[in-house]
C-alpha cells in the first residue's frame, strides 16, 4: 500500500528498547509527553518481548481515537491481570468470546433508563445513609474521609440494585468482609498491572495472598446467588441477579451458566462501583476548588428542592440539576477515573490514513491527554462546566472526549453511573 509509513518511536537502549523510560511513576505523564513529541500524537513503543511479546502504540489524537472504537478493526484488549479477575465477567471478557454477546444482552435491561428509574428509591436511601453518615461523622475529628465514604456508599448502591443483597458498607468501617475483600482485590489487581511480569511473579506470598482473596471472594459471591435462588422468583425479578438466574437470552434461550453468573456477581462487585466513586470524588474535589461553581450547583439545588434538601427527587427534577450535570461532564474530561482504555489490532491495520500498524498491535488511548489535548480543547487546563452549554457542544471536535470508551464495548453502566453521581451529590 503506498504511501504507508512507520509510527515514529523515541529512540531507545539495546535489550530493553524504551523499557527504562517507561517505568515506575507517573507513567501516563511519560506516556504524554512521548505522543506529545510526535506531529500526530503516535508513538511505537518498544519493549523486550518478556515484558510485550507485540508492538505497543500509544496515542492521544481525537482522529485515532474516533478509529479506534471500530470493534471490528481494533476489539477491547484486557490484560491478563484483568480477566483473571472474572474471566466471563461482562467488563473482562473479550468481545470475540461467545459468550459475551448474550451476556451483554441478558445485562443490558437492568441497567436501562427505565429500570434505573424504578430504581431512584434505592438510591435516596443509600444517599441518605451517606449524608447522615458524613454529618455524623464529621463533628467528631472535623474531617471525614470522603472518598472511602463514597467507595463504601456505591458498593452498597450496586449490591442492593443489582443483587438485592445489603451489606450497610458504610457503618461496618471493619468490614463487611466482602467488601474488604473485592477493595483489596481491585487494588492488587492495579498494583499488579503496573509492575513488570517478572517482578509480580517473584512475589509469591503476595500472589497466594492474592489467590485466597479472590477464592473467599468467589464464596462469597456463591452464597449470594444460593440465597437468591433460595428466595425464589417471588422475591423479585427486576434486578440483575434475577433476571440470571430466570431469564434466557432472548436471541438463543439459553440459560447463563452458574461460572458466568458467579462472574457477573463479581464484576459488579469489584468493578461496578469503582468508577462512580473516582467521579463523584472528584467532581467534589473540583467543586471544592472552584467556590463560585459551587455556589452555582447549590442555588440549583436549592430551587429544584424548594430547600428541602431531605426529600428524594424524582428522575424529572433530577434532569433539571443541569449545572451539576455539566460539573460531572467536565469531571469526566479533566479527570477521568480511568485514565487510559487499550485495544489490539485484529488484523494488519492502518491509523490515520497513513500510519501502518502490525497485527495484534496493542494500542493504548490516552483519554487523560486526549481529554487534555490544546489542539481540540480552548484552555484544557481550566475546569469550565459550561464548556457543555448547549451551544458551545457543537464546537466539541469528534472523539476528543470519551470517558466511557465507544463501540460495542462502550461502559454498559454508564446511564446508571451518571444517576447516581447525581442523587448522591
Amino acid at each position: 500500500m503506498s504511501g504507508i509509513i512507520d509510527i515514529p518511536s523515541p529512540r531507545g537502549l539495546p535489550f530493553v528498547g524504551n523499557g527504562l523510560q517507561f517505568l515506575g511513576s507517573n507513567v501516563v505523564a511519560r506516556f504524554g509527553a512521548a505522543v506529545r513529541a510526535t506531529p500526530d500524537g503516535l508513538v511505537r513503543l518498544r519493549f523486550p518481548k518478556s515484558v510485550a511479546p507485540v508492538p505497543v502504540i500509544v496515542c492521544s489524537s481525537a482522529a485515532a481515537s474516533q478509529e479506534l472504537f471500530d470493534d471490528d478493526r481494533f476489539p477491547k484488549f484486557l490484560s491478563p491481570p484483568l480477566t483473571a479477575l472474572a474471566p466471563n465477567g461482562i467488563f473482562t471478557m473479550l468481545t470475540h468470546d461467545p459468550v459475551w454477546a448474550p451476556t451483554h444482552r441478558e445485562i443490558l435491561p437492568s441497567l436501562s433508563g427505565p429500570q434505573v428509574i424504578r430504581d431512584l428509591p434505592i438510591l435516596h436511601s443509600v444517599a441518605r445513609e451517606l449524608t447522615d453518615f458524613v454529618i455524623g461523622q464529621g463533628p467528631r475529628d472535623g474531617r471525614v474521609n470522603m472518598e472511602d465514604a463514597l467507595t463504601r456508599a456505591a458498593f452498597d448502591a450496586i449490591c442492593q440494585i443489582a443483587l438485592r443483597t445489603s451489606y450497610g458498607a458504610l457503618y461496618r468501617q471493619s468490614g463487611p468482609e466482602y467488601f474488604d475483600l473485592v477493595r483489596k482485590g481491585l487494588d492488587e489487581t492495579m498494583a499488579e498491572l503496573r509492575q513488570l511480569p517478572l517482578v509480580w511473579k517473584v512475589q509469591i506470598p503476595r500472589r497466594r495472598r492474592q489467590a485466597a482473596r479472590m477464592s473467599l471472594a468467589r464464596m462469597e459471591a456463591d452464597a449470594i446467588i444460593e440465597h437468591r435462588r433460595h428466595l425464589g422468583p417471588e422475591a423479585g425479578t427486576d434486578d440483575l441477579l434475577a433476571r440470571m438466574l430466570w431469564e434466557a437470552d432472548p436471541e438463543t434461550g439459553q440459560a447463563m451458566s452458574e461460572d458466568t453468573i458467579r462472574d457477573q456477581v463479581l464484576s459488579f462487585s469489584v468493578l461496578g462501583q469503582d468508577t462512580t466513586k473516582s467521579l463523584m470524588t472528584w467532581a467534589l474535589y473540583h467543586l471544592s476548588a472552584h467556590p463560585e461553581i459551587q455556589r452555582q450547583v447549590q442555588g440549583e439545588i436549592d430551587s429544584v428542592t424548594g430547600g428541602d434538601q431531605t426529600r428524594p427527587l424524582s428522575a424529572t427534577e433530577l434532569s433539571h440539576l443541569q449545572v451539576l450535570d455539566r460539573v460531572l461532564t467536565e469531571t469526566l474530561r479533566i479527570t477521568p477515573p480511568i485514565p487510559t482504555v487499550a485495544r489490539y489490532a485484529a488484523s494488519e491495520e492502518t491509523l490515520l490514513g497513513k500510519y501502518r500498524v502490525p497485527q495484534y498491535s496493542i494500542i493504548v488511548l490516552l483519554r487523560e491527554i486526549a481529554h487534555r489535548d490544546p489542539s481540540t480543547w480552548p484552555d484544557p487546563e481550566v475546569f469550565d462546566p459550561d464548556r457543555w452549554l448547549p451551544e458551545r457542544i457543537a464546537s466539541i471536535v469528534p472523539g476528543s472526549y470519551a470517558p466511557f470508551g465507544g463501540g460495542m464495548r462502550a461502559c454498559i453502566g454508564q446511564g446508571f453511573a451518571h444517576m447516581e453521581a447525581l442523587t448522591f451529590l
